[in-house]
């Protein structure tokens, strides 16, 4: 869709028809159309890795779904849309739970869409604020009425660490998704992977679960009446219930209700991007990346920070090109950071660390390898480093012993050249001849100032 839009934002620009001046016209004017087009174009390698995910992201998102640890869960994420008897609008917040050795489980949360028919504002949006709200139903102790754990810890209590997954379009890699789950671990406990996409993407897991939750409520309708989430959450719930209902799609699900808070939240000092010249445009914003770490290492351990997050461009760490940057999303912390430093090091690094400024970081010695040659790029030339400026050092050294020997030869023949001209200055006296010191003088000088200027250089290439 993008591609088409592009295309005929194009066409219409550059033609004069009717119909492209329609088309324009329809844009908002040809400054408008024109600013289209580039906000069009400039999505274009995000959603190149959208489009060419099943060669290039599939199989590596399938072996770190089939290669779980014990303390690990993936969750695939997703919303779904449902309508009660009256027309109304249902939404649902589905995590699929894969754990090692266990049967794949569901939880699933109904609630109130907001945008109803006839105008009404009640309900809430699909978005991330809608998913922290549902994240923290699933991680918060304080949620989970009679019980003294999270409801996550009740189903799983051997997991300590969850991947989450799922499309990318529905706000789990938003500004204030993303900072909320930099403070998971300090909040409930729990180190969080994100992964935005899944292995089967666009039809995952959690897609089939929506799926057929629809199938079964055009059934329940089909011989009743319900109305609102909370109706279709209750009957959800009974047809999951293993000691009233056998229904093989409503195995291991676990199904509440909650109404998330209506309207949005924003946050202007969230919006931070990656400045690095191995990015498009030198810089990248958070939807070109897809793989987001919430931690640290720093001498052996681990460390949170929030509001920052190791990211790449693509889950898999082989893939060429495809290397780690430190992300800080909070403009106020952008600000201090040294992106060049944050990357060497692998964890955010301030500016007065090292003395670095934003245009320029000093620490240029500690990104280059401890052996071997390669290739500086700093202000585009290109210049070997390593040993050949060891040997240059080396030669560096010959040459300035050579220099120190030949001064101390010349002093010495300026000391047989002195003699010499001392007795010829005696035999003069003893001939009557005139004293010209101040001649021989400055021909000395002379002599010296040559010597320096012309003196063989030995060991020379």
């Amino acid at each position: 869709m993008t591609v088409e839009r592009i295309k005929e934002l194009t066409c219409a620009l550059g033609e004069i028809s009717p119909t492209s001046a329609a088309i324009v016209e329809k844009a908002g004017g040809h400054v408008k159309a024109s600013a289209k087009k580039r906000e069009l174009e400039a999505k274009l390698p995000d959603l190149k890795k959208h489009v060419e995910w099943f060669q290039t992201a599939r199989g590596w998102l399938k072996t770190r779904q089939i290669d779980l640890e014990e303390h690990e869960a993936l969750l695939q994420l997703d919303y779904g849309g449902l309508t009660d008897s009256k027309g109304s609008k249902v939404s649902a917040w589905s995590a699929t739970v894969l754990t090692k050795n266990r049967k794949q489980e569901h939880i699933d949360f109904f609630f109130d869409a907001q945008n109803q028919k006839g105008g009404e504002v009640f309900g809430a949006k699909k978005n991330g604020q809608t998913g922290i709200f549902f994240l923290r139903e699933l991680l918060d102790k304080n949620r989970n009425e009679g019980f003294d754990c999270c409801m996550m810890k009740t189903l799983f209590p051997k997991v300590t660490h969850l991947i989450l997954s799922g499309d990318t379009g529905n706000g789990y890699r938003a500004y204030l998704m993303l900072d909320e789950l930099s403070q998971t671990k300090k909040k409930y406990g729990y180190t969080v992977e994100l992964v935005p996409l899944a292995p089967g993407h666009a039809w995952n897991l959690t897609d089939a679960r929506i799926a057929h939750m629809n199938t079964f409520l055009n059934a329940l309708k089909a011989w009743s009446r319900v109305f609102g989430a909370k109706e279709i959450a209750y009957a959800f719930r009974l047809a999951s219930d293993p000691q009233l209902c056998t229904r093989r799609l409503m195995e291991r699900s676990h199904i509440f209700f909650a109404q998330p808070p209506s309207g949005t939240t924003s946050d202007s000092n969230l919006g931070g991007l990656v400045f690095h010249e191995d990015l498009d445009k030198g810089h990248m914003g958070v939807r070109g990346f897809l793989y987001f770490k919430f931690w640290f290492e720093k001498a052996g351990s681990m460390i949170y920070p929030a509001g920052s997050a190791i990211v790449r461009e693509h889950g898999n760490p082989n893939r060429a090109n495809n290397q780690d940057y430190v992300f800080t999303w909070r403009k106020d912390l952008a600000k201090l950071l040294c992106q060049k430093c944050s990357d060497f090091e692998g964890l955010p690094v301030k500016l007065l660390v090292s003395g670095c400024t934003t245009k320029k970081c000093k620490v240029r010695k500690k990104r280059e390898p401890a052996t071997g040659n390669r290739l500086d790029f700093d202000r585009g030339n290109k210049r070997k480093r390593g040993d050949d400026e060891d040997d240059e050092d080396d030669e560096d050294d010959e040459d300035d012993e050579d220099d120190e020997d030949d001064e101390e030869d010349e002093e010495d023949d300026d000391d047989d050249d002195d003699g010499a001209d001392a007795a010829a200055d005696d035999d003069d006296d003893d001939d009557g001849g005139v004293d010209d010191g101040d001649v021989k003088a400055q021909w000395k000088k002379m002599k010296m100032e040559v010597g320096q200027v012309c003196a063989p250089r030995r060991g020379r290439r």
